[in-house]
């Protein structure tokens, strides 16, 4: 493989929260479990042996779960301190990052979050949405704001994830401007089912259509602002078509190989969508690299195998979307996605087009080109861009 990986580290399946929609809510009921150091050390020194194995020179440390958080500051310091000696002396970069709830990210946890996570933090915070509970059933939006303003005044710099859904799906002009005025920067993402089992549908989710609509209106309201909001879902997507590149893990081709999920029973997943229960690609304890890689393999070859929509293989779109997810490959949502995505990428281009701005238009941009050609779009509106080489 070569290159690099990523490795989504679910240390707990534990959460103090209750979200009613929440996609690691299985495994929490399958098994409740939180590792130990020396389970961790075990489960690093499997990774240390597969990087080396597959010639893994840059290796991104997503910790999540279950609420990551509820393992301590001392934990995570020790853990993370612990493979980071383990793979630099191999030449292995490590970046660590974090996805929370923040609900816990007390000040006690700042010096650890600067330390070791880079000052960046993940987290999720909904607009007008009733599903991110505690377990009382109180909403907890007030304490996730409160955390993150506390965090902000400290220099911690905050990524949220926005679920869309039932709730504010038609407000998508007040939730642009909601976090514009938070100034965090922010996805929009859609709900979705986890395994076979969960076929009706989880309260809040979205058509495919109706994802589809707020994710054009976002992207018009975008680009229409001469002072846009950091609206990552839809500066990702412009970027993915100006570049005729997904931007999307789901849509480079290789997920499956440059992805690997840890959970916190041992058990090895190809993502961190999928739970413990489905689609096991081993253990860490048991397995060796080899036999992970040929699990990885099969799992790869059953999601081939599964009906794809007729049109795919002569479809405009393919460069952007490369047959799908994976998982909704397995669990058989891809045709649910497929249309999403080419109500998307036709928006995109009638929106982009009349400028000349057309798929695959631009090369291979660096950040800051790339953040440049963002500025360019917005600024005054799409037809500015029509100049960019």
């Amino acid at each position: 493989m070569g290159g690099q990986l990523t490795v989504i580290f679910k240390p707990t399946s534990r959460c103090n929260l209750r979200c009613r929609y929440c996609y690691a809510a299985r495994e929490r009921e399958t098994f409740d479990a939180a590792m130990g150091l020396d389970e961790a050390e075990a489960a690093f020194r499997w990774v240390r042996a597969y990087c080396e194995s597959q010639g893994v020179s840059d290796l991104t440390v997503i910790w999540h779960g279950g609420e990551p958080l509820l393992m301590g500051a001392e934990f995570i310091e020790r853990c993370v301190d612990g493979y980071v000696r383990m793979l630099e002396p191999l030449g292995i970069a490590v970046t660590n990052r974090i996805q929370t709830n923040l609900t816990l990210a007390t000040e006690a946890f700042v010096p650890l979050l600067k330390s070791r996570f880079g000052s960046a933090v993940g987290f999720s915070l909904d607009y007008k949405s009733p599903y991110r509970v505690f377990p009382n059933g109180d909403d907890a939006s007030e304490t996730i704001l409160a955390r993150a303003a506390a965090l902000r005044e400290a220099g911690i710099r905050l990524s949220a994830i926005c679920l869309t859904t039932i709730a504010n799906v038609g407000r998508m002009r007040e939730l642009y401007d909601w976090f514009k005025g938070l100034g965090i920067p922010f996805k929009l993402n859609r709900l979705f089912p986890t395994s076979s089992e969960d076929t009706s549908r989880l309260a809040g989710t979205l058509t495919a259509e109706q994802y589809a609509a707020a994710l054009c209106e976002l992207m018009d309201i975008w680009l229409n602002d001469p002072d846009p909001a950091d609206a990552v879902t839809v500066e990702n997507v412009v970027l993915s078509y100006l570049r005729n590149v997904s931007h999307l893990c789901a849509a480079t081709g290789g997920c499956s190989r440059s992805f690997l999920c840890i959970a916190p029973n041992g058990v090895l997943l190809p993502c961190g969508r999928f739970d413990s229960d489905t689609y096991t690609i081993g253990d860490y304890r048991t397995d060796t690299v080899e036999q992970v890689l040929a699990a990885k393999d099969r799992v790869v070859r059953l999601g081939a195998a599964k009906p794809r929509p007729a049109e795919c293989a002569s479809c405009k779109w393919g460069s952007l979307c490369v047959a799908g997810c994976l998982h909704s490959r397995l669990f058989g949502w891809q045709e649910d996605e497929c249309v999403t995505n080419k109500i998307v990428w036709r928006h995109v281009e009638d929106v982009l087009k009349p400028f000349g701005l057309t798929k695959g238009v631009v090369a291979e941009l660096s950040p800051e080109e790339s953040s440049a050609l963002l500025d360019s779009l917005t600024a005054g509106g799409a037809g500015a861009a029509a100049t960019i080489p």
